[in-house]
């Protein structure tokens, strides 16, 4: 099995718990492959991280590996980057939810195996997690849940937890769903912190391309209703236990959506009590409130410091004592202006 990350050297703390967590429930990593995509000198950083505190310590070196890559010129197209160089260099959550190159990247794994790595060496599908997230679970479970079932055979590419809901998405323009024949009263939306990839599947479909086709669109008719890079998923693609209705007149001016498995909800849990974390498999803290934050949830800090040393957590909460006293300092000097 082979998980991909795509956190950048920031988020040490959720890093290293993530890696320590998918050796746990494993409970063979040798079995177990994990990628660490990392843009340009992020890489670096990342392997000096993995050096200190995970290479034969948390993680077998072998299976543990950092795949450096170049910022993607057609995603700073698609996203507007070139035409706003400031979403280069901002902070802003929503911003960089928007524009960082790091929570778009999951999209491009697929076709950067296949440039950086011998062909022997090429995973034929993985599990993406996102940074924000613990591995509770066997991940052979899953790839044993649902492999057999994606591939170019079956003409399904991806998979995503179950996500249940009695409303359906309200993350893209109903119309535009509509015309593309997508049902939407049974679409109740998908989460992208969780991914199952076919990578030849992926690449034959074009979903990266697709992906882009819609995060362009975005630029001009503001397609869907969030920034980020799940909404363009919805139009991508659609639940496989559902049937297209017909298309509308001019639906042929969009790309044509595919089919993505479902997998079961436990792959995919919101963080809440303790309860609903022992019967995850993938926990997942979504939201601002995360498990490394100082202020963060008794619970949350609990489940967390299965995975994290003392020391790296009073490390980690310093720095955001710091970064607060600052903040507060610069906005001190602005009142006083």
């Amino acid at each position: 099995v082979d998980i991909t990350l795509s956190c950048d050297s920031s988020y040490k703390i959720a890093i290293l718990a993530l890696i320590k967590s998918i050796a746990v429930a494993s409970g063979d990593p040798d079995k177990v492959r994990v990628w660490a995509f990392g843009e340009n000198d992020d890489a670096d950083r990342l392997e000096e991280m993995f050096e200190q505190h995970a290479y034969d310590i948390i993680y077998p070196r072998k299976n543990l590996r950092v795949m450096k890559y170049a910022r993607q010129k057609s995603l700073d197209e698609a996203l507007g980057v070139d035409e706003r160089p400031e979403l280069k260099t901002t902070r802003n959550r929503k911003k960089l939810l928007q524009s960082a190159q790091g929570n778009w990247i999951r999209y491009f794994m697929p076709d950067l195996f296949n440039e950086m790595l011998p062909p022997e060496e090429r995973p034929k599908q993985f599990i993406y997690m996102d940074c924000d997230t613990l591995m509770l679970e066997d991940p052979r479970n899953l790839a044993y849940e649902v492999s057999k079932e994606m591939g170019v055979h079956s003409g399904i590419c991806m998979g995503s937890a179950h996500r249940p809901s009695s409303h359906h998405t309200i993350w893209g323009k109903p119309k535009t769903l509509k015309a593309m024949g997508i049902p939407i009263n049974q679409f109740h939306g998908l989460n992208a912190g969780i991914l199952y990839i076919d990578n030849a599947c992926w690449i034959q479909s074009k979903a990266k391309e697709r992906i882009l086709w819609w995060a362009g669109r975005n630029k001009t008719d503001n397609s869907y209703h969030r920034a980020g890079s799940q909404a363009p998923l919805y139009y991508t693609f659609y639940p496989s236990n559902t049937t297209l209705n017909d298309p509308l007149p001019g639906a042929e001016r969009f790309p044509k959506p595919w089919p993505y498995i479902m997998f079961k909800a436990q792959w995919n849990i919101k963080s809440g009590r303790m309860s609903v974390i022992n019967n995850a498999s993938i926990i997942h803290f979504a939201g601002s409130k995360k498990p490394w934050f100082i202020h963060a949830s008794h619970t949350h800090k609990e489940v967390y410091r299965r995975y994290v040393t003392e020391d790296l957590l009073a490390e980690e909460y310093v720095k955001q004592l710091v970064k607060w006293r600052e903040r507060r300092h610069r906005e001190m000097l602005l009142d006083r202006e």
